[in-house]
């Protein structure tokens, strides 16, 4: 069965997990329910809100002519890992969507994350850009968004599937167990990683795709305080303690060189190895500008090529406090 006679025959359940987030629905709602064919269904969860998440989201499930179903959340832990897992298993469909309350999918989104898919596809792991605005603290988060993109597309390309953003992700629910999660009472449960944890336990080489149709991108805002920003992304390492050997060797050797080469430039360049150590630089920012240049060509970042010599230089530093922290 071709990719296009699945997408004919496939109704999606899209899932979106809310924690007080009655703006965000308001706003975002109309783009999630545009989403709606004859068999889908669009799931809201009420993660123990303390805001009016829960009544904005059952009215505007109300008013619509669609399949719209508002839930809560059986426990509150840590994450949305039982939000989702609530969800999923309240969903009827097999292909599961999912995004985040704040995120703004466009006009083809689900068609075009379903196309990805074959008759082995299980996974189809998406892109979920940061939007343009003016500053630098918009612009690393696009640039360190660009670059993750980069790593898990790469390594699912060459079979090495391990992550995946909660933000534009479609799988089958038959792939789904909530026992990587550790949900039984008692366990400590990761704060992040629920998109992670998922896609490194079940994704794999044969039943893994990427989507880069830029109709299928899924926007939402970045942060707008450093503190707030670098909060987010040491919630969001701490779900590496569970990959796999390999792929901590990977992703660590890469922040790991990262580090050393920008750091040991300093010091040859005040030596007698000072041409060695500009030959190195220039070559390594050479090949790092041609690799961000065609990436963002494909995830349509062309801005931020320019930049690439001082984000470079800063992603030195931000490895190093996410290090320390």
């Amino acid at each position: 069965m071709d990719s296009d006679q699945i997408m004919k025959n496939s109704a999606v359940s899209i899932i979106i997990c809310a924690k007080n987030a009655a703006q965000n629905i308001q706003s975002n709602f109309n783009h999630w329910h545009a989403q709606l064919q004859q068999r889908d269904e669009l799931i809201i969860v009420d993660d123990f809100s303390s805001d009016t998440t829960h009544e904005v989201a059952n009215k505007l499930c109300k008013s619509s002519d669609q399949n719209c179903v508002v839930i809560k959340a059986s426990r509150n832990i840590p994450g949305k890992k039982q939000a989702l897992t609530d969800a999923i298993y309240t969903a009827s469909n097999n292909y599961i969507l999912v995004t985040d309350s704040d995120c703004s999918p466009q006009t083809h989104w689900k068609a075009k994350m379903l196309k990805s898919i074959h008759s082995s596809t299980e996974f189809v792991l998406g892109y979920a850009p940061f939007y343009e605005k003016p500053g630098f603290l918009n612009l690393f988060q696009r640039f360190e968004c660009l670059l993750t993109a980069i790593q898990y597309y790469s390594l699912a390309h060459i079979g090495l599937p391990y992550m995946g953003v909660g933000r534009n992700l479609l799988f089958q629910k038959s792939v789904f167990d909530k026992d990587i999660y550790d949900l039984e009472a008692g366990k400590e449960v990761l704060a992040s990683g629920d998109d992670d944890l998922l896609v490194s336990a079940k994704a794999t080489r044969i039943n893994t795709v990427t989507n880069a149709d830029p109709q299928s991108f899924v926007y939402s805002q970045a942060r707008t305080t450093w503190k707030s920003y670098f909060s987010q992304k040491v919630r969001h390492i701490s779900s590496s303690v569970k990959y796999s050997p390999l792929i901590k060797l990977l992703l660590s050797s890469f922040s790991g060189s990262q580090i050393l080469s920008n750091l040991l430039l300093l010091p040859l360049l005040f030596s007698m190895y000072w041409k060695i150590g500009l030959f190195s630089y220039l070559l390594k920012i050479s090949a790092a500008t041609l690799t961000y240049k065609r990436a963002s060509t494909v995830f349509h970042e062309e801005k931020i090529t320019i930049f690439t010599p001082i984000l470079d230089l800063c992603l030195t530093f931000y490895y190093l406090i996410l290090t320390l922290s």
